[in-house]
């Protein structure tokens, strides 16, 4: 954990997932508006991980399963993954999210599938069918193009540090130029 974390983390449930330029300007003037929301991004896909979701190397979560109806889900599962009714915020905001709607709905799909309304009556019960939809919609492209950011920026690494091992050609050196 850097020593930013805690900053972002602060900033983030005080003014919310967009405000950026306020989360900079509060906690972090000597860090760009960029770098704080990547760094946002990377630590709730490690939050993520760290609570049981599955993300696989290409940034995709679990294929939630097609059910016929409300029957079809494995209560089983729903026990063993514990997903319990997430206590709505002491000021409801449906433009902002807590980590624990967050943590939830991740947790929920891969069981219940897309059966929103059944899922906001279990677990979520103060949010409206569409806006989980919408929600989960967001976590999946955020996920994704985290993972996706991460691997680009190892590539240009690597890239950097092959250049760097190569030796350099002489261009006085005649007898590499051989004819």
């Amino acid at each position: 954990m850097t020593p930013t974390t805690p900053k972002v983390l602060r900033g983030v449930n005080l003014y919310g997932e967009k405000q950026w330029i306020l989360i900079a300007d509060r906690y972090l003037p000597d860090r760009s508006i960029n770098i704080i929301s990547q760094r946002y991004s990377k630590l709730c896909v490690m939050l993520y991980k760290a609570n049981g979701i599955y993300i696989d190397s290409k940034g995709n979560l679990l294929e939630p399963p097609k059910h016929e109806s409300v029957d079809d889900i494995d209560e089983d599962l729903v026990r063993k993954q514990k997903l319990i009714l997430v206590d709505p915020p002491a000021i409801l905001n449906v433009h902002r999210w807590s980590m624990e709607e967050d943590l939830s709905l991740l947790k929920a799909v891969p069981i219940m599938g897309h059966m929103w309304a059944e899922l906001g009556a279990r677990l979520i019960p103060h949010r409206d069918r569409g806006h989980l939809r919408k929600r989960y919609q967001v976590l999946e492209r955020r996920v994704k193009a985290t993972i996706t950011r991460g691997y680009k920026q190892a590539a240009k690494v690597a890239k950097q540090n092959a250049l760097k091992k190569q030796p350099q050609n002489n261009v006085n050196d005649r007898e590499s130029y051989q004819i």
